[in-house]
């Protein structure tokens, strides 16, 4: 996301923004050249003393030849003058300072790793537990007819076991015959109580013709309207 201050210490009515502009253009050159710098500006001559100047030191964080950020420094000349010393012990600093924030990102990045295998192996869970259930529908099926159990009682174990795996008190199967075109619900549940219903025709155009046309599965959004 470009330049950004992780820490800073500045003088009273700066703000890290204004801050980072001024000294953007001495970054870019340790950036481009990847080595530290010393600078002392204005240049002296024409009135301008070495009082007058600011002293200001930009080193660069490599780790593993991978460049991680900056250390920037600057010092009023009334104040003082930073030197090749403070230039030397700065480059050892920053030196120790890039090699933590690589294994810090190291360390992020193996928790990110950690996370993600975490999520797909709770999905691959999530998949053998829906196949666990097709197979327990199955599996009840097969006994259902296995046990000379008649047609409406296959539908009745199939809607019992479809209700427990789903965990759900709303479902409904219903049979379609072609030479009627009538849908006759064979198995009702509504809010957890069984239901009888009666054959009605499928609404021109709806749904259920639909998925006669297309044979394929749907998912339907249903809005509920409240008047209070």
């Amino acid at each position: 996301d470009g330049l950004q201050i992780g820490g800073s210490l500045l003088r009273r009515g700066e703000d890290d923004g204004t801050h980072l502009r001024q000294v953007e253009p001495l970054i870019a050159e340790a950036r481009r050249t990847r080595s530290a710098a010393l600078r002392h500006e204005p240049a002296l001559g024409r009135g301008v003393e070495a009082i007058d100047q600011r002293s200001s030191l930009v080193v660069p964080l490599i780790a593993q030849r991978e460049l991680v950020g900056f250390i920037y420094a600057d010092l009023e000349g009334l104040f003082g003058r930073l030197h090749d010393g403070d230039l030397q012990l700065l480059g050892m600093l920053a030196a120790q300072a890039a090699l933590t924030l690589a294994n810090v990102r190291a360390a992020e990045g193996l928790e990110r790793k950690v996370e993600q295998r975490t999520v797909e192996l709770a999905a691959s869970k999530s998949q053998a537990e829906q196949r666990a259930a097709e197979l327990t529908i199955i599996s009840s099926i097969q006994q259902g007819i296995a046990g000379s159990l008649d047609f409406q009682g296959i539908v009745d174990l199939v809607g019992d076991k479809l209700r427990e795996v789903m965990h759900t008190e709303d479902i409904g199967i219903s049979w379609y015959d072609p030479q009627t075109r009538l849908a006759n619900p064979l198995y009702v549940y509504e809010h957890g109580k069984r239901l009888v219903g009666r054959p009605h025709a499928l609404r021109p155009g709806g749904p259920g013709e639909r998925m006669l046309a297309t044979r394929l599965a749907r998912v339907a959004g249903i809005s509920v309207a409240l008047a209070v």
